[in-house]
């Protein structure tokens, strides 16, 4: 593996531990097994150039899952259905990344809770068409569905989504302790995921309790 690729997994690995702001260069050089503390300068000019590279690349592997899975259902010349959508969502959210075997997912996850402005500051149009192009679809299954309602409810999924998956990547570690994990047995089971997709697909479609109230 090349000396860009191990401080990159190195550096996220200890982000997702520490927190971004928590976590030296220092500590990074040292994790990825280098000597010259000059090394993250060298290949990403500082450790805020770093941190987006990690966070670019990632977005990019997820969005062009996105897109290619609605590319194929939309060549067969029909429209996904909403479950497919949701699965679609949840199943490139935890895409591997290719050289390490885990998954930007808990990673992207102390983004969105801790570091939202850097997020959608480099997470760009270009790198979140395949989302938008998800939720054009929802928005166009669910035509009845008030809006606001509708925009309540993909909010709420995607929060959801987000810290149930980042359990489930927690519980899945190969080799660890995860007794100490909120419902790890149910979140190992081989089922969990196609759950999560039911769940919610269903709510997302559920009657409105309150149809006609307004923001």
């Amino acid at each position: 593996m090349e000396t860009r690729d191990r401080i990159k997994q190195a550096a996220r690995r200890l982000f997702i531990e520490h927190g971004i702001d928590n976590v030296s260069v220092r500590q990074i050089i040292a994790a990825a097994g280098q000597r010259h503390v000059g090394a993250v300068a060298y290949y990403f000019s500082s450790k805020d150039a770093l941190v987006e590279e990690i966070l670019a690349e990632g977005a990019k592997i997820i969005d062009d899952l996105r897109n290619d899975g609605l590319d194929q259902i939309e060549a067969l010349g029909r429209k996904p259905t909403v479950h497919e959508v949701v699965s679609l969502i949840i199943r490139s959210s935890i895409a591997p990344d290719i050289e390490e075997g885990d998954t930007f997912l808990s990673f992207f996850t102390v983004f969105t809770v801790r570091n939202r402005q850097l997020f959608q500051r480099v997470v760009s149009d270009q790198l979140d068409l395949g989302y938008k192009r998800c939720i054009d679809h929802l928005r166009d299954l669910l035509p009845d569905m008030p809006r606001h309602i509708l925009n309540e409810r993909i909010v709420s999924m995607m929060l959801a989504i987000g810290n149930c998956l980042a359990a489930w990547e927690a519980a899945s570690v190969p080799g660890e302790d995860t007794d100490g994990v909120l419902g790890a047995r149910i979140l190992r089971s081989p089922s969990y995921l196609d759950t999560l997709t039911d769940f919610c697909a269903g709510g997302l479609g559920w009657t409105p309790s309150e149809p006609t109230r307004t923001n």
